[in-house]
Parts: C-alpha cells; structure tokens; sequence
C-alpha cells in the first residue's frame, strides 16, 4: 500500500511541477539562410537527464523545429558551418547518445560530423 502511494506520489509531482528547465546557450544567424539556436534541457526528478537542442528557424520567423537532440559528452556544444548555399555542417567531438537527427529541413541539407558516440546503441530517430 505504501508502494502505491509514493507512486501515486511521484505521478502528481511530475505532473504539477516543471522539473525540466531550458537555457538558450547560443543563437546563429543566417548560416545558409536560416537561424539556428542551440539550447540545454536539464530535467532532474528521480532520475537526471540532460540534453542538447539544435534549433532552426527562417529568419523572421519565431517558430523553431529542433533538428538535432542528443545527450551530452563532454563536448556539449556544436559547431554549426554552411557548406553550401542551401546546406550546413553540424560538428561536435563527442556525445553521448542521439534522440533525434534531421538530415534535410525545409529545403536545407544537413550533415553530421560527430567524433564519438559513447552509447551508439540508442538509435536517434532520424527524420527526413
């Protein structure tokens, strides 16, 4: 009975209190023609999960679709390069898993260059 309680419990705290908290670490205009914001999630409940998110957006637009998420490595930031006028490059020496990968976004190609995935095992689900 006491079981059920503390997880009945932890369901209603998860649910009422915002335990993850979201800082914009970087912003970057007109690479290619887009905006691109990166930002760190840090949720810490019972369990800590981390994650970084690369934002994009077109420029005037306020909506952003994240377009690469992963948990960090101790690299956490990436660099964003064009390489092309509708193309860019997203390098980072190590992570430690991918949760999502979008290889093109409205017209844009994106390439990956990441040295080392510690838990490669974690697939990222990779959109198109």
């Amino acid at each position: 009975m006491l079981f059920i309680l503390l997880l009945m419990g932890f369901f209603i705290a998860k649910e009422f209190w915002d335990v993850c908290i979201t800082e914009s670490r970087g912003k970057m205009l007109n690479i290619s023609g887009h905006n691109f914001e990166i930002s760190e999630t840090n949720c810490d409940f019972i369990a800590k999960e981390d994650h970084i998110n690369v934002l994009a957006s077109k420029p005037g637009q306020t909506k952003q679709t994240p377009i690469f998420v992963y948990s960090p490595g101790r690299d956490p930031m990436p660099v964003i390069r064009s390489t092309g006028p509708h193309s860019i490059r997203i390098s980072i020496a190590d992570i430690s898993s991918e949760i999502l990968r979008m290889n093109n976004w409205e017209g844009l190609s994106i390439e990956y260059d990441i040295g080392e995935i510690t838990y490669p095992s974690q697939t990222a689900e990779t959109a198109k």
